[in-house]
């Protein structure tokens, strides 16, 4: 659901500084059969360390850690061939840290639940989680996180926006606004705009990635 090419400058900034970083598309499956490759890479000091010891168990136990709603139980589920933890696009699904899985005899995978901030730094950065669903979208009221998500999808997705809701020009963000409702059929009695009805088709276009692949923050931003 992000976009390739940021995804791309992301994965080499962390390769750049020394981190082990590998992108992986769970809807298309893209490099899921590389996953166990990199993990044997990453643990290769530690098995070097056990067999020098005469540790015969070559075990390795995982933690999938991320914040809410990005996936992590899919993940799992795909590298284990199953379906064997609950997934759904809101975050809070997963409510414990003691679901232990064993991929195969060589992995035993934990999930967790979704980690963020104690404490949400910035206005910004607020808006960018809870457009992709990564906190729940009450805690910033609907007409002002919609505006915001026309705001940034006009400034750095125009063709996707024209593209979704078959708009020839982007004007003003209100305008464009009160045009989809138009479009989309959101009207009240009389052929008013139901903007309530708006903006929750919006939010949920973006959050359900409608309007295509989309990425909120730049490697050093």
């Amino acid at each position: 659901m992000a976009d390739p090419k940021i995804t791309k400058d992301f994965t080499n900034y962390f390769n750049k500084n020394g981190n082990l970083c590998l992108d992986v598309d769970m809807i298309n499956n893209k490099n899921i059969s590389l996953i166990k490759n990199y993990i044997k890479l990453a643990s290769k000091t530690v098995l070097e360390k056990r067999e020098k010891q005469g540790i015969i168990n070559k075990e390795i136990k995982i933690v999938v850690i991320g914040i809410p709603n990005v996936g992590k139980s899919t993940f799992i589920n795909k590298l284990a061939g199953k379906s064997s933890l609950n997934v759904g696009n809101k975050p809070g699904i997963t409510r414990n840290t003691n679901t232990w899985l064993r991929v195969d005899k060589d992995y035993l995978i934990l999930d967790t639940p979704g980690i963020l901030y104690p404490k949400l730094k910035d206005e910004i950065t607020a808006i960018n989680l809870a457009l992709c669903g990564a906190i729940k979208e009450e805690i910033l009221p609907e007409d002002y996180l919609a505006y915001q998500a026309i705001e940034y999808l006009k400034t750095n997705y125009p063709q996707n926006l024209k593209q979704r809701y078959e708009l020839s020009e982007l004007d003003d963000v209100e305008t464009i606004i009160l045009e989809i409702g138009k479009k989309r059929g959101c009207l009240k009695k009389g052929g008013e705009i139901d903007l309530t009805k708006t903006y929750k088709l919006i939010l949920q276009d973006v959050k359900n990635a409608r309007l295509g692949a989309i990425s909120y923050e730049r490697p050093n931003e």
